[in-house]
Order: C-alpha cells, then sequence, then structure tokens
C-alpha cells in the first residue's frame, strides 16, 4: 500500500442528491483527507433514484414514497418540475468544488470500478433503506472484487432501529469494514446489536472551522438583519415561529426556499446558490429550521438558533444537540423560545474542536497513517 501523500481514498456518498447538506458534506470530507496531505476523490456514483433528475419521470417516481394515491402522485409532480430544474442547475454548479471521478451507475460501477488504496463510505443517510425499500449495496462496497480495505465516516442510518432481517443484511454487508464510525449515537447503538464495532463521529461539516467555511462563501446581498428560515418538512411549523419572533424582534424574515410553492408573505431567497447557503446563515441574526444540516451549520457558524424536530429522521439532530450540549434549543411551539437564553459557544467549540480532533485522529489509525 502506497503510505502518505501516494495514497489514493476514494469516498462513496450521497453528493448528488440535490441538496445543500449532501453537497456540503461532500465537500468537507475531501477536505478532510486533503488535511492529511492525501489524494481523495469522490465517485461521481448517481443510484436509480436521482439519475435523470428533474425529469418527469423521475419526480413521479420519487413522488410514490409520499404519495398513495395516483392523483396526489400527478399533482406533486406537476407543482415540482420548475424547482427541481433550478434544484439541478444550482446544485451542479458545485461540482467545481469536489473532486469528482467519471459519472457510473450501478451497472458501470459494478462492471469496472476505479481503484484506489483504500475506499471510504462517507456521511449522510448512505445505510438508510427508507427509499429503496432496500440498503443499496453499492454504499457498502459490493462491487469490490479484490477484498480492498474499506472504512466509514460519520456514515449514517437516518433512523433509531431496524428489523432484525435487516440487521442480519447489515451484518453481512459490514464485514469487509476494518474501521466503522457512525454520525449518531443511536447507530453505534444499532452496531452494537449486531456486535460490528464503531465509534460515534460528528458529521464531516464539522471538520471545517467557521473561518475555512467562509473561504468559499458568496459576498452578502441582503443588507438587513434577519430571522434565516430553513424549513425541509411540511410537517413543522418552523415559519410559523419565525414569523411570531419576527413580532418580537422587529427583524424580517428570511426563509431559505427550496421550492417555488414554499414562497409567501416574507422575503425569500429562492434555491440560492450552495456558497450562498453559508453566507445566509452566517449574517443570520436568528435561525430557525428543522433541518439537522440547517442545525449544523448554525452550531459550526455559531449562530443563535431553534429547532423543531421533524416526524422523521430526527434522531440525527436529537444526537447533535446532545452531543454538544444544546438539547434546550429544541422548540414545539413559539411559547418554548426564550431570547434572553444565549448560546455560551466557548463551551460549544471546546466540544465541537476536541470531537474534530477525534474525527481525524480516527481517520489517521483508520487509514494507517501512524
Amino acid at each position: 500500500m502506497n503510505i502518505g501523500e501516494n495514497m489514493k481514498i476514494l469516498i462513496i456518498t450521497y453528493h448528488r442528491v440535490y441538496n445543500y447538506g449532501s453537497s456540503l458534506q461532500a465537500y468537507a470530507t475531501l477536505q478532510a483527507f486533503s488535511k492529511l496531505g492525501l489524494e481523495a476523490e469522490v465517485i461521481d456514483f448517481v443510484p436509480k433514484r436521482y439519475q435523470n433528475y428533474s425529469s418527469v419521470k423521475q419526480i413521479y417516481n420519487e413522488s410514490c414514497y409520499y404519495h398513495k394515491n395516483i392523483f396526489s402522485r400527478i399533482l406533486s409532480t406537476a407543482i415540482k418540475i420548475p424547482s427541481y430544474k433550478k434544484q439541478k442547475k444550482v446544485f451542479d454548479l458545485f461540482d467545481e468544488f469536489l473532486s469528482l471521478t467519471q459519472r457510473f451507475d450501478e451497472k458501470s460501477l459494478n462492471n469496472d470500478y476505479p481503484v484506489a488504496d483504500i475506499y471510504c463510505t462517507g456521511s449522510d443517510q448512505v445505510w438508510n433503506n427508507f427509499f429503496e425499500s432496500s440498503f443499496i449495496p453499492e454504499y457498502f462496497f459490493s462491487f469490490l472484487k479484490n477484498k480492498e480495505k474499506c472504512i466509514s465516516f460519520a456514515s449514517s442510518f437516518g433512523k433509531e432501529s431496524f428489523e432484525d432481517n435487516d440487521k442480519q443484511i447489515l451484518g453481512q454487508y459490514l464485514k469487509k469494514y476494518s474501521s466503522i464510525s457512525v454520525r449518531e449515537d443511536s447507530g453505534v447503538k444499532i452496531l452494537e446489536s449486531i456486535s460490528v464495532p464503531s465509534i460515534q463521529l460528528l458529521d464531516p461539516v464539522f471538520i471545517l472551522t467557521k473561518e475555512e467555511w467562509l473561504k468559499i462563501a458568496e459576498p452578502n446581498k441582503y443588507n438587513f438583519k434577519y430571522i434565516l428560515v430553513y424549513q425541509l418538512h411540511g410537517d413543522s411549523n418552523a415559519i410559523d415561529m419565525a414569523i411570531e419572533l419576527s413580532k418580537t424582534t422587529g427583524l424580517e424574515v428570511l426563509r431559505l426556499s427550496n421550492s417555488f410553492h414554499q414562497i409567501g408573505f416574507y422575503k425569500s431567497s429562492f434555491l440560492p446558490t450552495v456558497n450562498e447557503f453559508l453566507t445566509l446563515f452566517n449574517n443570520a441574526e436568528y435561525v430557525i429550521t428543522d433541518s439537522f444540516h440547517g442545525t449544523s451549520f448554525s452550531i459550526n457558524l455559531n449562530k443563535e438558533f431553534f429547532v423543531k424536530y421533524p416526524q422523521k429522521f430526527s434522531t440525527r439532530i436529537k444526537s447533535i444537540l446532545k452531543l454538544t450540549e444544546l438539547e434546550d434549543r429544541a422548540v414545539s411551539s413559539y411559547k418554548d423560545i426564550s431570547l434572553e437564553n444565549k448560546i455560551d459557544y466557548s463551551k460549544v467549540n471546546e466540544i465541537i474542536m476536541r470531537e474534530r480532533n477525534r474525527s481525524m485522529d480516527y481517520l489517521r489509525e483508520a487509514i494507517d497513517l501512524g
């Protein structure tokens, strides 16, 4: 095996799912290996669900996960077409910040996969079986043929538990890994239940400091003070809480909108670039979100923020709040918000620095840098 600067790492992760967190965690993972002086690339693998993104067929197929009624699926597809086309354009622009291999689908990846010294399953919900009703084998390096070295870096299951048959499948898939780290404490418990050792690490976005993130942020184009709302879930009341907070503080509400139907009677930043996303968070007076990466960037950029847990996939948010001792930032309604209760970021930043160092130590040991 090559050592140090000659070693090549290939990462497989969700980087082409057209959302801000996925793009930025992929960038951060590449930067983590770069900090170690290694050559790293993301395998440009596109799962079936995201192939031909923004096409009518792709949007309709995705709507099947959320709508049982065919008429609801058709209506949902029609509404989403303009937003999905804009999403693809916006997120493809961020490719220039990512080191990518050639494009692969399931067939081409299994037939002729790229060669490296080490293969790393990255972060995000790569080990979730919700959308496909089964795990995606490629995220467990099912295509490797020669017992190559495999590790994981803060991988996520996106849920707290699995059925016994799913656990059995996981146990088989994970046999090839020499080192496993997961993003949530619930992930450690899942693996403990099948006797697979692992450790919990922060999401890769925390590997980079505030100053490092702002190096790729775009200049601010808003000249007013605002409460930023980053709401991804329809069952959330984040925007309602922001409107009430606006009445108390006199600050304007600025909603980071992923789709046309989220634009309302308040200022909106509709599908800003990934680089603008960082600026929007950094310049906010307050952030109200129901998003994991919205929470993560609020913490890493030292913002005053409040979180509304979504009904699904809230485990990852609860985990990061617990780790940073910020569980009091989770609120159910505006009446739970206390403006006098400011965050002591000197304490939080100490935790982040400690966990950042743990992550880098893990990577050094996992890839055997000594």
